[in-house]
């Protein structure tokens, strides 16, 4: 059986870890996450505009 002690080391060793990202790591994340998003966006309103404007035959408007 693990002794407390052990566990408590080990749980402050990832706390520390956690608490120790540096804020690069944040930016990369962040940055990436939001280029994610804007190209799952994109895709979204591409696919619904080429939908629609078959729908609706307004392909010629579009351009």
């Amino acid at each position: 059986m693990v002794s407390e002690f052990a566990v408590q080391a080990i749980l402050k060793k990832c706390v520390n870890k956690i608490i120790n990202i540096e804020t690069i790591d944040c930016y990369i994340a962040a940055y990436t996450f939001l280029n994610i998003y804007i190209i799952a966006a994109a895709s979204i309103n591409r696919y619904f505009l080429l939908v629609f404007s078959k729908r609706l035959n307004i392909r010629s408007m579009i351009g």
